[in-house]
């Protein structure tokens, strides 16, 4: 029988714990009944959207370029009463792989948070005692921030699918030689655009946060017309 692998179960659980503290952070945000809570739950669905995303590219990083790692845990493990010291030693191997493919994780949930937390800052707010804006141009403002995000969004998802090339060619390499250097490069590539992805998403939302703030910013109050015949 298998031994349970618990070093590598503990490496995928700290990054999903990661996605599900990210996920309570996004719904704690939503606020309660009224007009701003249709925009927020686009907001989770995005957030939804792209951590399922950072998900699928390390199950794709892990599954490819770790494939012949796993299959030496399991020739080596099996049967083991106590791990032995070719078990311990192709454990070690497959956690060292899959940290290439948990940092480009981290990095893409923390973005993914980072969208979120934005999307719902530009969702109307509620009433306060702060001073009234003209409604219509913080609504526009609004309108152009999401859609701003939405096209941030599309673009890491192109850039994402783009490095489907990068993770078959490490896959091609590593499966028969996955100690080899040019595995290594193989993979180091595929984690090197994942990340790209990742950083060209995060500058792309706050640039979006940033211009929408700009332009809420401007808004002022609607100017009121006294009646003829009124003081």
């Amino acid at each position: 029988m298998l031994r349970t692998t618990w070093k590598v179960s503990l490496l995928g659980g700290m990054a999903m714990s990661l996605v599900f503290a990210v996920s309570a952070h996004a719904q704690s945000a939503t606020p309660t009944p009224g007009p701003q809570r249709v925009c927020a739950l686009k907001c989770r669905q995005g957030f939804r959207a792209c951590s399922s995303a950072a998900r699928g590219d390390y199950r794709g990083c892990a599954e490819t370029t770790c494939s012949a790692q796993r299959a030496t845990v399991h020739s080596a493990c099996v049967g083991e009463g106590s791990p032995s010291g070719a078990c311990e030693t192709a454990r070690d191997e497959l956690l060292t792989c899959l940290k290439d493919c948990t940092g480009p994780l981290v990095s893409e949930l923390s973005t993914c948070r980072t969208d979120a937390v934005s999307c719902l800052k530009l969702c109307p707010p509620a009433e306060s005692g702060a001073a009234p804006k003209d409604p219509a141009c913080a609504s526009q403002c609004a309108k152009d921030g999401q859609s701003c995000l939405g096209q941030a969004r599309s673009a890491a998802q192109t850039c994402r699918e783009s490095c489907a090339p990068a993770l078959q060619t490490a896959f091609n390499e590593c499966k028969d030689n996955p100690t080899s250097s040019t595995c290594q490069q193989d993979r180091q590539a595929f984690t090197t655009c994942v990340q790209s992805c990742s950083d060209r998403l995060k500058s792309d939302v706050q640039g979006c946060a940033s211009n929408a703030a700009n332009c809420a910013s401007s808004c002022v109050p609607p100017t009121r017309t006294p009646r003829s015949g009124r003081p």
